[in-house]
Parts: C-alpha cells; sequence; structure tokens
C-alpha cells in the first residue's frame, strides 16, 4: 500500500485553492452587478471550498509528497 499521495490529490488543497478563487473573485462579482446571482459565487467558492478542506482533512490517511 502506497502511503504517500500528491498534493494536487489532496481534497484539503482543492478546498482552499477554491476558497482562494472566491476571495478573489469578490471584486470581480460585485464589479459586474453587486445585486445579482453573480454576487454570490464568491460566496459559494468559499464556503464550498471550506467545507471541502475541514473534510478532506478529518479524512486523511494518506501524507503528501510531491506536487502530482
Amino acid at each position: 500500500m502506497d502511503d504517500w499521495k500528491g498534493l494536487l490529490l489532496s481534497k484539503t488543497v482543492w478546498g482552499v485553492i477554491l476558497m482562494i478563487i472566491g476571495i478573489f473573485a469578490k471584486p470581480y462579482a460585485d464589479a459586474l452587478d453587486p445585486d445579482s446571482i453573480v454576487g454570490m459565487f464568491d460566496l459559494v467558492f468559499q464556503a464550498v471550498g471550506a467545507i471541502l478542506a475541514i473534510y478532506g482533512r478529518l479524512v486523511a490517511v494518506k501524507k503528501i509528497k510531491g506536487i502530482v
């Protein structure tokens, strides 16, 4: 059994990436139309990212080694 996995296979890492996308998307979403549903995408990305990061951390059994 292989006890290592690449960084890009980590649920925690992908959750954090989604959160970062949500943070950086906020100014662009607000510029389009702050009152529309587009303005909610940043919150959706952040919420899904946070849930995925927490879940990934809780179920992690392999250590991360390398990028891929």
